[in-house]
């Protein structure tokens, strides 16, 4: 056991360096290929995790070490060839070498009791930890399915099954596949390795949305994902200790939506595309029931729509990433076998280094081939390339709100997008947000200033739209310690913006309210203060719930609120010139 996990340990740090590069390449991998290639390339990964390989046939190096042969009896009893022959007559002195001190030394492991060595508790601990692991995921995933046929009604309704059936045709799936309504979803997922089971939330869908959701499924399906969703638990149970596999398997199944995305949507318009990301819009505000990672699930959270919504929208033709697969899948293999041949060579080296039979030169020898190290001069503390802060404004006062938003709204500054790790964009660039489609033009023509949250500091609302629909959402700009920061929103998550801040949000026709955001850190918050949610019942009668505040109330309650919000004055827009941003903010 501890030979194996030797050898698990040694391909989870080499294949760390993989994973490293891969997360480093990302922007890169994700603007020049389609999201299939990475999504492939994780899967290399975790089939190499899975396979220790090293330099001498995947023995670990522990293992590997050049046995040293013990001096007989006969070596340390032959002459130096430089010692002065005996003479006759000469007298002979005889010196005898205890048998301890010729035989070889074995280094015996540190022992903490008994006959186990530190070495074997680490061991045992990796093995408890793998199996933990995957038995919490396989007893969710099998309570999941059981409570799912157990709870949920099997689906005959001609309007779901006839567009199945068609595109089971035309996707070539001759499998069987059970549809059942099950009311806990979160969402549309296919689960089930062997016989599969399509789960369908009980909500109504228009024709539109259900051919979306059942295309994204049974793509899933066609391409075998949950069996791959497998792999990378399984892969992430292994190397339970590294968190770098952790990370890998996130990734992975973002790009795997990703991919899964792309082929849904392959070969079709702009429209087509804008639909579909409506449809996945449409979950964004439905309660999130507990889930299992061996399912495919058509929502994703909402940091993750955000990069489908992107990579649909983005049209610009991508690479062919066969070669990119094929490279890394050829680093994954021989990554493994060079180091541990590498690593064979230097012990074999150092046993030879210190084997008896080499010469001991003095450090005066000429031949002495140790290196000499100089330290490195330590960094001047004026050189220009030794500042802890680079920033060109060092040294001077940040500028105020109004300077912040002015400079950004006459694209004199820059913002840190929340969207995108908080790099710096201005107005010029605001497409990354959204696309990087260079067909897709996405501008910010209208502005808005007032203090959503209520903290006494104003907030400006950019009013985005794509090629000239003004339908796509809005970029919110927050000062903060000196710095603007932007977060995007779409249409449907904020609309008909009043002056006290409120909004009306909606995620379906029986599923939207009256809101208002907070702020944290990068992150937004919509606090749902008047709303409405659909559930079925019992009897599958749909039924819609309203609620104040999380409270539930009377749907005339709630229409008086409505009532009431429509009457509030709306926020004014501005178009973005220069007079306008002076005038508004005081500059």
């Amino acid at each position: 056991m501890t030979n194996v996990f030797l050898s698990f340990l040694e391909t989870s740090i080499v294949i760390s360096i993989i994973i490293v590069l891969l997360l480093l390449l990302t922007p890169v991998l994700n603007k020049r290929y389609a999201a299939k290639w990475k999504y492939w390339i994780w899967i290399v990964v975790a089939l190499r995790l899975m396979i220790p390989l090293g330099g001498d046939g995947g023995q670990p190096i522990a293992d590997r070490q050049p046995k040293r042969e013990p001096l007989t009896s006969q070596e340390t009893e032959k002459p130096s060839s430089d010692a002065p022959v005996e003479g006759p007559g000469r007298g002979r002195v005889v010196v005898e070498i205890p048998a301890q001190m010729t035989a070889p030394i074995v280094i015996q492991p540190e022992k903490t009791g008994g006959n186990i060595s530190v070495l074997d508790i680490i061991a045992f601990v990796w093995v408890l930890g793998s199996l933990l692991f995957i038995s919490v995921h396989l007893i969710s995933y099998f309570h999941y399915k059981h409570q799912i046929l157990k709870k949920g009604r099997i689906v005959k309704d001609k309007d779901i099954l006839c567009p199945m059936i068609r595109l089971k045709r035309e996707l070539h799936i001759g499998c069987t596949i059970s549809v059942i309504e099950y009311p806990e979803a979160a969402s549309p997922m296919m689960i089930g390795f062997f016989k599969h089971v399509l789960v369908l939330p009980k909500e109504q869908y228009h024709s539109e949305e259900l051919f979306f959701i059942l295309k994204h499924e049974l793509i899933h399906l066609k391409r075998r994902d949950l069996w791959f969703k497998l792999l990378f638990v399984v892969a992430n149970a292994v190397h339970w200790f590294n968190p770098l596999v952790w990370i890998m398997q996130k990734q992975a199944a973002v790009d795997m939506e990703l991919s899964c995305d792309e082929r849904v949507t392959k070969g079709t318009d702009y429209d087509t595309r804008k639909a579909y990301t409506e449809t996945l819009l449409s979950t964004l505000h439905k309660k999130t029931a507990k889930k299992t990672g061996l399912t495919t699930e058509f929502y994703g959270g909402k940091q993750i729509m955000k990069k489908r919504f992107k990579n649909i929208l983005t049209k610009k033709g991508k690479k062919n990433g066969v070669a990119v697969l094929i490279c890394s899948t050829i680093l994954a293999v021989s990554l493994g076998t060079l180091v541990g041949c590498s690593l064979i060579k230097e012990n074999a080296e150092d046993e030879s280094g210190s084997s008896g039979t080499k010469d001991i030169q003095s450090n005066d020898s000429p031949n002495d081939n140790n290196q000499t190290y100089e330290p490195s001069p330590e960094p001047d503390p004026g050189d220009n390339e030794y500042h802890a802060n680079g920033d060109e404004n060092d040294g001077q006062l940040p500028l105020s709100l109004e300077e912040s938003y002015q400079a950004v709204l006459l694209n004199n500054g820059e913002f840190f997008s929340t969207d995108l790790q908080n790099k710096k964009i201005n107005l010029t660039n605001i497409k990354e947000v959204v696309t990087d489609d260079d067909d897709i033009t996405v501008t910010a023509n209208k502005f808005a200033m007032i203090d959503l949250n209520n903290d006494g500091e104003n907030e400006v609302i950019l009013w985005l739209q794509i090629n000239g629909v003004s339908d796509f959402g809005f970029e919110i700009l927050r000062y903060q310690e000196g710095s603007v920061y932007g977060y995007t929103l779409f249409y449907r998550a904020f609309m008909d913006l009043k002056t006290d801040g409120t909004f009306i949000f909606s995620g379906g026709a029986a599923d939207w309210g009256i809101g208002k955001l907070s702020f944290s850190g990068n992150e937004y918050t919509i606090n749902k203060l008047y709303y409405c949610e659909s559930r079925y019942d019992s009897d599958n009668e749909l039924e819609v719930q309203y609620f104040s505040n999380g409270t539930p109330y009377s749907e005339e309650e709630f229409n008086d609120d409505v009532s009431r919000q429509e009457e509030k004055g709306n926020v004014s827009w501005y178009d973005v010139t220069t007079d306008n941003v002076r005038a508004v903010l005081g500059q």
